[in-house]
């Protein structure tokens, strides 16, 4: 136990209730390192707390939130479940024109084909397929 009250270098203890917790700046920042430091259950605790599910209807707001439940889904090895929200999200961003969010997404959505065993052979994501294959994503938790 830190001497905040219950957390060692600023990372919430998952244990309290949130009623107890301090006020997060970044909330899905916070549970991305908790992700990161491999505590995908706390993690899970956090999207369940904010009942966030892959058939979420998308917004700029919870975008953050979207992407991290889509990091936990790959960390878990699900990435069926996460293609449906990584195509949502990057339709949002691509409508909305928002560059870092479409790099970030596409990341992840090549991340989750790999992952699925289905990588496209043309379309919005490579326009050459063999591009798709020297696609390298080292790590799911980092952004």
């Amino acid at each position: 136990m830190g001497r905040d009250g219950g957390h060692e270098r600023g990372v919430p203890d998952a244990s309290q209730p949130r009623s107890q917790q301090p006020l997060e700046p970044c909330p899905s920042g916070t549970s991305a390192l908790l992700l990161v430091q491999g505590r995908i259950g706390e993690v899970e605790r956090w999207i369940e707390d904010r009942r966030l599910t892959a058939e979420d209807e998308v917004s700029y707001m919870r975008e953050p939130d979207h992407v991290l439940l889509v990091r936990m889904l790959l960390a878990r090895s699900d990435p069926e479940r996460a293609l449906g929200l990584l195509q949502r999200l990057d339709d949002l961003a691509e409508s909305q024109d928002r560059k870092q969010s479409l790099i970030q997404i596409k990341a992840l959505l090549s991340l989750a084909l790999g992952m699925s065993g289905c990588l496209p052979t043309k379309g919005r994501l490579w326009p050459d397929s063999s591009r798709a294959s020297s696609v390298r994503v080292s790590r799911i938790a980092s952004g």
